[in-house]
């Protein structure tokens, strides 16, 4: 099953989250994936209310920006990079 949460992505160890601290709200949730050559980074970071903001880098381009809730964007992301690491080279942008 897919995760909904940053909380369950921390789980994985293949994503880094940062903080404050243990008890504040997570700042910030990147994988970085380097496939086919390129190098690959999906990020999340909280914006305002519960609104969460997802993008994808090749390098130092920015590729996809989604905006949308928490569950429906950490499916995306895991989703994208699944897609990166068997091979597809962009992941398909749309939330969950």
């Amino acid at each position: 099953m897919p995760p909904t949460s940053i909380a369950s992505l921390a789980a994985l160890h293949t994503w880094t989250i940062t903080s404050t601290g243990p008890e504040v709200h997570w700042h910030n949730a990147e994988r970085t994936i380097i496939a086919d050559g390129r190098h690959w980074t999906i990020g999340l970071t909280p914006t305002s209310g519960d609104t969460v903001a997802h993008m994808l880098w090749s390098g130092n381009d920015v590729v996809a920006h989604l905006r949308g809730s928490e569950p429906d964007l950490v499916r995306t992301a895991y989703r994208w990079a699944t897609n990166l690491l068997k091979g597809r080279r962009r992941p398909e942008p749309q939330p969950s």
